[in-house]
């Protein structure tokens, strides 16, 4: 494990342009929703379409030891919701201090589900993971537990009730169109029991524990993966406590070496617990930064922090923000995040103590600082102490509100609740969010025993290009499917909410494919996390790569791609030798030449010579 010791600059640039105030959202609380119940903190919210309808369902597994509440609620098409739980075979021992997280660990296109929690919420003693697979179809979607993948993994919890349930990060860590997992957390039957653990996805139904990552053993926090340095590879950022720390472990970001181990990127965090750290682009650069919310047992007797940290640009120093500079206020948070006000810019919400308040809803700025827009949040549905997420659960363009937790002052009535667990409408008047423009595929090629597929940036209605991140899948030719982040490759839809698991670069090397046994595609992703639909690329057989033109088939047409400065013509035939089509395609440009299926040579006059490729329609 290399590590790097870093000096956190606290300067900020000189003067900065002047923005408008961001918009405001407007909101209505939902409370006719199936899943309310009571005594609901301590826990999680995972959002996901776990049955392939296009709606986004709920899980939720919370409880402070008393009332424990574990579910899961199946979205119908009027809006309600329905629990499952039972339904669906996923019935267990109630849980409580819990956590959850959703992966398809085997490519057959349904979402699994992890979950962790203490059957008694004051002892972590008392803690159980579990791991259910989803049946699909055939199963009606029931979720069936894995006892061979259980006896893998730790049983763990949250620290306590005061931490979040942030647990769980799934992610190909090393590119080989299988999903990994990334546990940590409290693990009282392990040597560590502040624990971080990766599992390499085996490719045959089941995990193995990677014994050359060298952690820091940690817990108290969350953990998020995210590419924080651009190269295509998954790093990941956690936090909390250490033991030989003074319980004020540093944030750490683990850079990907690209071979399942990590090199450890510290010295440019506070450092705190019973929070949230998790990545973020704050500026739009395309760069993911973080912010850090929590409390401080060394540094400041237990008190809040809330921190940004720009990222200086390949992931191995950040700058960092503090409360004056950024407009933010600490807390022991849980939050959402994403674009809620549809201006292009990652906004977030926390719910936890901030200065008297449980709630604080932060508004990007556009200049590294954030507007406190709390006041328009409806008060029925303040909470601490359990989780929030963003969610456009309706489908209607706008990031909703999602969450749970208690709240003080309240009557234990529906209009004036004590353990409200909500949905908040965003009924904001500003424009409905659109999909980006889908990317341009330029290249799909074979290097060595690898495949790599290249694209041009895509553009959005409000992220800005920089910003726009990118999804990618490989379909095989036995009918598995690998998502870098769950989606539908049909439609674009993206099956889970709250991931990170996405590119800023425009290009991703799949490892130890055979270019012929695939389907390759890619989509853009914008910052209410709205996908594009998927270009999808094969390859040309016997393709001969020229410097300056590349052929391709791409949503059942020949793609021309030129990247000279000069107009170069081709002509594609048939097997039997007849031309079939011609043009010119324009200086850096694309031309797109429909036919009917079959097996065609597209030849491209150039500059620098003439390129000749044998595609397959």
């Amino acid at each position: 494990m290399k590590k790097r010791q870093l000096l956190a600059s606290l300067a900020v640039g000189t003067a900065m342009v002047a923005m408008a105030a961001p918009v405001a959202p407007s909101f209505e609380v939902k409370t006719d929703v199936a899943f309310a119940s009571e005594m609901t903190a301590a826990g999680t919210l995972a959002w996901a379409d776990y049955n392939n309808d296009g709606l986004m369902d709920y899980f939720i597994v919370a409880g402070q030891g008393q009332g424990p509440h574990v579910g899961l609620y199946r979205q119908e098409t009027d809006g309600t919701f329905t629990n499952v739980t039972e339904e669906t075979d996923l019935f267990f021992a109630q849980l409580s201090v819990g956590a959850a997280a959703w992966i398809d660990y085997d490519n057959d296109g349904c979402l699994d589900l992890i979950v962790a929690g203490r059957m008694d919420g004051n002892e972590a003693s008392t803690s159980m993971t579990y791991f259910f697979h989803n049946e699909g179809p055939s199963g009606n979607y029931n979720l069936v537990e894995n006892y061979d993948i259980e006896d893998l993994l730790p049983q763990l919890s949250p620290d306590g009730q005061d931490c979040k349930g942030i647990l769980f990060a799934a992610a190909d860590f090393d590119n080989d169109g299988w999903t990994d997992l990334l546990v940590s957390g409290y693990a009282p039957f392990e040597t560590t029991m502040r624990y971080i653990g990766l599992f390499r996805n085996t490719q045959n139904g089941s995990f193995e524990l990677m014994s050359n990552p060298e952690f820091i053993p940690m817990s108290g926090t969350t953990v998020y993966a995210a590419d924080f340095n651009n190269d295509g590879l998954m790093d990941f950022v956690i936090g909390g406590y250490n033991d030989d720390m003074g319980d004020a472990g540093t944030p750490t970001v683990y850079l990907n070496d690209g071979d399942m181990t990590f090199t450890a990127v510290t010295g440019f965090g506070f450092g705190s617990h019973q929070g949230t750290l998790f990545p973020i682009d704050v500026n739009n650069d395309g760069k993911m930064d973080i912010i850090e919310t929590g409390r401080s047992a060394s540094t400041l007797s237990w008190g809040h922090v809330a921190r940004v940290y720009i990222n200086n640009g390949d992931g191995t120093s950040f700058t960092s923000l503090d409360e004056t500079v950024t407009g933010l206020a600490g807390s022991n948070s849980s939050v959402g995040f994403g674009d809620i006000n549809n201006d292009g810019w990652m906004d977030y919400m926390s719910i936890g103590w901030c200065n008297g308040s449980p709630v604080k809803l932060f508004l990007n700025n556009g200049d590294n600082s954030f507007t406190d827009a709390t006041e328009v949040y409806p008060d029925a549905a303040r909470a601490r102490d359990g989780d929030i997420t963003f969610v456009d659960y309706n489908n209607d363009g706008k990031l909703d509100i999602s969450l749970f937790g208690y709240r003080d002052g309240g009557g234990d009535t529906p209009e004036n609740p004590t353990w409200p667990n909500y949905l908040v409408v965003n009924t904001g008047t500003f424009a409905a969010n659109a999909a980006p423009t889908a990317p341009q595929v330029t290249s799909v090629k074979q290097e060595g025993a690898d495949v790599v597929l290249t694209w041009q940036a895509a553009t959005d209605d409000t992220t800005p290009s920089e910003a726009l991140r990118y999804n990618v899948y490989a379909k095989g030719n036995d009918g598995k499917i690998f998502c870098l982040s769950p989606a539908d490759i049909n439609t674009g839809f993206l099956k889970v909410n709250r991931t990170n698991a996405l590119l800023n670069t425009l290009s991703y090397r799949f490892k130890g494919m055979n270019i012929n046994d695939y389907t390759f595609g890619v989509q853009a992703v914008d910052n209410s996390f709205c996908g594009s639909t998927f270009t999808n690329a094969t390859a040309g057989v016997n393709a001969v790569e020229s410097e300056s033109v590349k052929t391709f088939v791409a949503n059942g047409e020949i793609n021309i791609v030129n990247g000279s400065d000069a107009v170069v013509s081709y002509a594609v035939y048939s097997v039997n030798g007849a031309q079939v089509a011609a043009g010119n395609c324009a200086a850096n440009g694309v031309a797109e030449v429909a036919l009917q299926g079959g097996v065609y040579v597209v030849k491209v006059n150039a500059a620098d010579g003439v390129a000749v490729d044998k595609v397959v329609l």
